[in-house]
C-alpha cells in the first residue's frame, strides 16, 4: 500500500511538473514552414497557428507558401521571403520572392512595422525611368545606379541620392518615377537580393495588450 502511495504520489508530481513546463515555455515551441525553413519562435509565430495571447503579435506573423518558403508580411502588401532568423542579435535576413529587392522599397515603410533596416546608412532615393539607348550617359558610378532588373523593353530604370539634384546633373532626358524616403543604399549598389532587419522593442505587441513575454509576465 505504502508503494502504491508513493507511486501515485510521484505521478502527480511529475504531471504538475510537466504542466508546468509547458505552461512556461509554450511560446517557445519551434515551428518551420520546411525543414530546411528557419526555425519560428518567440517573437515570431505562424499563422494559423493557435497560440496563447501573450505570444507575439500579428506583425511578428509569418506564413508558410504552397512551396513551404517562410514568408513575413509587412504593412502594404509588401512580403519578403525569410531566409535566417538570427534571435540572438534579433536580426531577420528576408529577399525579394522575384529576385527584385528595389522593387520593394517603394512601398515598404517600415516605421509602421517593428523593424529596421540593420544598415544604418540608409537615404532618400529618388527613381528615374531613362531611355535605354543612352543608358551609358547617366551613370557616374556614384550619386546615380542602375537597377537592371526595374528595367523593361526601351528603357532603364536608376536610382539617385534625393540630398542633391541628380535629374539636373546626370538625368536630363529621363523622367521621375518615385521618390522613397529611406533605403540601404548598399542594396542598390551592390544589387543584391536581400537585405538584413532588425528589432528591439516591442511596442506594437503592448498596443494590442499583449505582455511581450515568452512566459506572459
Amino acid at each position: 500500500m505504502v508503494f502504491l502511495y508513493l507511486c501515485c504520489c510521484l505521478t502527480v508530481i511529475i504531471s504538475s511538473f510537466a504542466e508546468t513546463g509547458v505552461s512556461q515555455d509554450e511560446c517557445m515551441v519551434s515551428q518551420s514552414c520546411s525543414l530546411q525553413g528557419p526555425p519560428i519562435l518567440f517573437p515570431f509565430r505562424l499563422k494559423g497557428h493557435q497560440y496563447p495571447d501573450h505570444c507575439g503579435c500579428s506583425l511578428f506573423e509569418l506564413s508558410c507558401t504552397q512551396r513551404n518558403q517562410t514568408i513575413l508580411e509587412l504593412p502594404d502588401s509588401v512580403n519578403l521571403l525569410v531566409k535566417e532568423i538570427n534571435y540572438r542579435s534579433k536580426e531577420i535576413l528576408v529577399q525579394d520572392p522575384d529576385n527584385c529587392f528595389p522593387r520593394q522599397f517603394r512601398n515598404l515603410h517600415l516605421a509602421s512595422s517593428p523593424f529596421q533596416f540593420l544598415d544604418d546608412y540608409s537615404e532618400p532615393l529618388t527613381f528615374f525611368k531613362c531611355p535605354s539607348r543612352n543608358s551609358t550617359t547617366y551613370y557616374d558610378g556614384s550619386s546615380v545606379l542602375p537597377i537592371p532588373c526595374l528595367g523593361g523593353p526601351g528603357f532603364q530604370v536608376y536610382a539617385a541620392s534625393s540630398l542633391g539634384n541628380p535629374s539636373d546633373a546626370y538625368l536630363p532626358s529621363c523622367s521621375k518615377m518615385y521618390n522613397v524616403a529611406a533605403a540601404p543604399y548598399f542594396v542598390i549598389r551592390s544589387q543584391v537580393n536581400a537585405t538584413q532587419l532588425k528589432w528591439t522593442k516591442l511596442p506594437h505587441c503592448e498596443a494590442e495588450g499583449k505582455t511581450c513575454s515568452p512566459t506572459g509576465n
